[in-house]
């Protein structure tokens, strides 16, 4: 759903399972080959943490569950 060329958003992007049409730009293409272009920018990028995500393990966090 994101367009490889300009990064907008939308799930009508993706005028079938296998073809990508971005409605911003115009930019069309395989779904699969934009899909691994956005694959590919991500990974130059460190990885950002998940929101919500558990940065500290539970006994540094102060929980009292112990292991079984």
């Amino acid at each position: 759903q994101t367009c490889s060329v300009c990064g907008r958003v939308d799930p009508a992007n993706r005028a079938s399972q296998a073809r990508f049409v971005c409605t911003a730009c115009g930019h069309t293409e395989n779904a699969d080959i934009n899909a691994a272009k956005n694959i590919l920018r991500r990974a130059d990028y460190p990885l950002k943490p998940v929101e919500g995500h558990r940065i500290r393990r539970p006994n540094e966090a102060g929980s009292t569950r112990r292991a079984a």
